[in-house]
């Protein structure tokens, strides 16, 4: 099998995993309790946070269960702090957020919060003039994803936090960096970064939020005091620490440059393909949104499969539903290519190997599909 979907889950490098067992076997200690064994847990708890700290911009980071809880936190931490003051702020999203993000604000409209979106452009790219444009005195959070997760489009989030900034100095800017993290740098503009672990080799049910040390936020979670009082409950040790590890790994063994190499040698051979269509422009190194004319997407993913290469459709989160992506509607990609498009995404355990393969499958499931095409 050749796996093209780690932009939806990612296998675990051994030594993370490796790493996750012997915390749940071996120093299975609560870093809380105060006898002697507990005590390494705590130094270790302290490391793996000092390597997210190096690994987000030297920001704050609080250890989450994932993106979804990274992002609700950041929005609805914002927000708090407003709802004490008696006011009734508002926020601006981009239209193609991942619903971590969307739902997590349009769920705040009935405590009288204003979700205003930003539009996108054909391009997939938030233009940051356009966005900072709606920006007022209300505005209390503005939040752009760093990468789009079905078409790999990179926002200038830096860009964005300028011109936000000039016109409401005190307008918190998040970025759901959970396909950017460690695949780009983390825009210095991002007052709050969110990330998952399991999109990069780590643990499932694990990420952070990263926050700039001069930005205050409402704790989601109340109860133990943990992780300085902003997320209560029991340190889960084997995740941060596999997820610690597995960042390490992954810079460690120049997973990146050989991403990009893949990256590169795909986008070649699918050119050759006739009636290929390549989504966006500014795309981050390991994601390429790609569609034939004439093919849907869901049996394009099937024909794959049935040759031995696993592709994602659109969010992983929503694949299973069959209408176009509102992310391509919304960029105005043509009916002939929207229905039609596949997400690939590379990962540490790809080979250029397997790339000559995969895209021999992609051209027979291509030609295999057409055949049915009603003229």
């Amino acid at each position: 099998m050749i796996y093209l979907d780690n932009s939806a889950s990612t296998r675990a490098f051994e030594e993370s995993a490796r790493t996750v067992e012997r915390y749940m076997l071996e120093d299975y200690f609560n870093p809380s309790a105060s006898y002697a064994a507990a005590l390494g847990e705590e130094k270790a708890f302290i490391k793996c946070r000092e390597i997210l700290t190096g690994l987000t911009g030297g920001r704050r980071v609080y250890f989450t269960s994932g993106g979804t809880e990274g992002a609700n936190t950041a929005i609805m931490g914002v927000c708090q702090e407003h709802f004490k003051e008696g006011e009734e702020p508002e926020i601006i999203i981009s239209e193609i957020e991942h619903p971590a993000v969307s739902q997590a604000a349009f769920s705040l409209r009935r405590r009288g919060v204003k979700v205003i979106l930003a539009p996108v452009e054909p391009t997939g790219e938030i233009q940051p003039q356009r966005l900072a444009a709606l920006v007022g005195p209300k505005s209390v959070l503005v939040s752009v994803m760093h990468v789009n997760n079905e078409t790999g489009v990179i926002n200038d989030i830096d860009s964005i936090a300028q011109l936000v900034k000039a016109r409401n100095p005190n307008c918190i800017i998040h970025s759901d960096g959970v396909q950017g993290h460690m695949r780009l740098p983390v825009p210095a503009g991002a007052d709050i970064y969110t990330t998952s672990a399991h999109k990069l080799h780590g643990p499932k049910g694990m990420g952070v939020i990263a926050v700039s040390r001069n930005i205050k936020l409402e704790p989601m979670l109340h109860g133990g005091g943990q992780q300085d009082n902003f997320r209560a409950g029991t340190i889960n040790m084997p995740g941060i620490a596999g997820y610690a590890r597995a960042l390490e790994v992954f810079e460690e063994s120049g997973a990146l440059e050989r991403i990009e190499e893949i990256k590169r040698e795909y986008l070649k051979l699918l050119a050759c393909i006739d009636g290929a269509h390549i989504i966006g422009e500014n795309t981050a190194p390991h994601i390429i949104c790609a569609a034939f004319e004439g093919v849907q997407a869901s049996s394009l993913q099937s024909a794959l499969e049935a040759r031995g290469v696993i592709v994602g459709k659109g969010s992983a989160c929503s694949s299973r539903k069959t209408k176009v992506s509102q992310v391509l509607s919304l960029m105005k990609v043509p009916a002939k290519y929207a229905g039609g498009a596949v997400r690939i995404s590379i990962g540490a355990f790809n080979t250029l190997q397997e790339c000559s393969h995969a895209a021999g499958a992609f051209e027979e499931s291509v030609n295999y599909l057409r055949r049915f095409i009603r003229k």
